[in-house]
């Protein structure tokens, strides 16, 4: 199985800018957590516009509960941070949120 780390890399028509880059990196069985599911799981998003997050997880978990609550703006009022939590039954079930949302342009980290 393969994660992914990030490195800076300098690219010279970017001047001042930097990007990021994946680098694959293995991990082995014995370095996963182990996690008993179902289990509540809550990842904090950081998105540019709280609705459009609301909007996002409404549109792919449907009726199931869950929880997502503001819980700071940025001091120019650019960026929000928000909690989301919610029962999982898997891994497969808790990476895809974790893709979903990092999808949408509007959502800027998912931790």
């Amino acid at each position: 199985m393969h994660a992914h780390l990030f490195r800076v890399v300098k690219k010279p028509e970017l001047r001042y800018k930097a990007v990021m880059e994946k680098i694959p990196m293995d991990i082995s069985d014995s370095c996963k957590p182990k996690i008993d599911y179902p289990c509540l799981w809550q990842y904090t998003v950081i998105a540019t516009d709280c609705r459009l997050v609301r909007k996002i997880v409404d549109e792919h978990l449907g009726d199931a509960p869950y929880s997502l609550t503001e819980s700071k703006r940025s001091s120019g009022g650019k960026y929000v941070s928000m909690n989301f939590e919610m029962t999982v039954h898997s891994d497969y079930h808790r990476l895809r949120l974790y893709e979903v949302l990092t999808a949408h342009p509007a959502v800027k980290v998912v931790l």
